[in-house]
């Protein structure tokens, strides 16, 4: 009886432990946006306002995972245009998930009927 106890203790433990590795390894998805500052095949670069309305260069790593929205590659994105990035925090780097770029649209605002 004693032995079951201690193997259902045992097996228990081990569970609690899987469980617990398997949640912690779970990443949260974080967004920003910014102008692009530089781009690279491994790596890109946005100017972003911090908390103080600063402007600082924040660095995001580009791997074959990371889907690209209004673009095909990280070579159709230009200095200047305004991106939204979807990204994870990996061994302290910033992972890009997703780079979408942002797309203006023609006659914002304006009525189609007057010429």
């Amino acid at each position: 009886m004693k032995k079951n106890l201690f193997t259902m203790m045992a097996i228990s433990l081990f569970v609690c432990i899987l469980s617990s590795l398997a949640f912690g390894a779970e990443e949260d998805t974080e967004y920003a946006s910014g102008t692009v500052f530089k781009t690279s095949a491994g790596q890109i670069t946005l100017n972003q306002e911090n908390d103080e309305g600063e402007t600082i260069q924040v660095m995001y790593q580009i791997d074959k995972n990371t889907k690209f929205v209004n673009a095909s590659t990280w070579k159709d994105l230009k200095v200047g245009q305004n991106v939204e990035i979807e990204f994870v925090i990996k061994n302290k780097k910033n992972i890009a998930v997703s780079i979408t770029v942002e797309v203006e649209e023609e006659n914002w605002g304006e009525d189609e009927s007057e010429e």
